[in-house]
């Protein structure tokens, strides 16, 4: 074999062994996310056995929906993961950050009920991205009237979550991530109750259709509400959402959508939009299908430097109006 005959054996055997490595790491690719998903499919299995058929649920809390962000675009949120509230939507999403972030929200409903939230996400460059939350809800006050004749009024009742999540990319364009929840609830300041429960996501942004996500969430895996003797399993939901973004210049249009099954309700449907101007103002509308009171939603968004504003509008038929507002900060 000749000098130039040996060169072109050598390339040859590099590009084999360079080729053999590409397929080799596109197979390891495929594996995690076969794994990661089978995970998933699994513990939905599980779930679904184990809490079928409708019925009682516990934890008022869980069933309500947090963000002015989400709510304007109808919760259809779970393909859109983004910002500190996708702790609360699909944790996977916590993995897409690039900067600490802290935001609150507060909106106050019918009958003196009220919701509160705090969240701080922190990402930790390789690492993933660690977040915090709490949240606080109050049913408002009733009054309570006894055989003696006396009564006194008290809070109906008065619900707490802590929420410790995490997020990480488990390949490129893939990322998977879990939220921990402690929940206590307190009935007219007489019976209390406490839980753990678990919720895990999984987000893919398709990198053959640039701007396109596709995300899954089981929420509420495991616990029970007991305050006395009888045990309220909580509200296990499954959701499913897809988003698609197309940036136009210095401009950007987001749609997406969500199918949601709680444990006790039918299938719901959610669509939403948004649109962005100069990356400085947003618009954005929404419709559920499914709901018993809830459908249209709208709000609006302004961005100044790190600082972003949100507000939400929900009517809710005879019941009244559903106003909330968020804050946040870009660190």
């Amino acid at each position: 074999m000749n000098k130039k005959q040996t060169l072109k054996k050598n390339l040859t055997d590099k590009n084999r062994k360079r080729s053999n490595k590409n397929i080799t790491t596109h197979e390891e690719n495929k594996m995690k996310i076969i794994k990661t998903l089978s995970i998933l499919f699994h513990l939905l299995l599980v779930s679904t056995f184990l809490y079928a058929g409708a019925g009682t649920t516990g934890g008022v809390i869980l069933k309500e929906s947090l963000g002015a962000r989400s709510l304007a675009m109808g919760d259809a949120f779970t393909g859109v993961a983004s910002g500190p509230e996708t702790i609360f939507w699909n944790p996977a999403g916590l993995a897409d950050m690039a900067d600490p972030e802290v935001s609150a929200m507060y909106f106050k409903e019918i009958a003196e009920m009220g919701l509160m939230s705090i969240q701080y996400a922190h990402p930790f460059a390789d690492y993933g991205t660690a977040g915090i939350a709490i949240e606080s809800f109050s049913a408002g006050e009733m009054e309570l009237n006894y055989l003696d004749g006396t009564s006194r009024t008290v809070k109906a009742q008065q619900d707490f979550v802590l929420n410790l999540a995490y997020g990480q990319e488990i390949i490129e364009s893939f990322s998977a991530g879990a939220n921990l929840k402690y929940l206590s609830s307190t009935l007219a300041e007489a019976e209390s109750a406490s839980t753990m429960t678990l919720d895990l996501g999984c987000l893919y942004n398709l990198p053959q259709i640039e701007g396109l996500s596709l995300g899954l969430t089981l929420q509420n895996l495991g616990g029970g509400m007991k305050y006395i003797e009888e045990e309220d399993p909580l509200s296990f939901t499954i959701r499913a959402g897809a988003a698609f973004t197309k940036e136009l210049q210095n401009n950007a249009l987001t749609v997406s959508a969500d199918l949601n099954k709680p444990k006790e309700l039918s299938t719901r449907f959610n669509l939403g939009a948004e649109y962005v101007f100069n990356q400085i103002m947003a618009i954005r509308a929404g419709y559920k299908f499914g709901y018993d009171v809830d459908s249209f939603t709208a709000g609006f968004g302004v961005k100044i430097n790190r600082y972003n504003l949100d507000y939400a509008f929900a009517p809710k038929g005879d019941l009244g109006d559903n106003h909330r507002i968020s804050l946040g900060v870009i660190f």
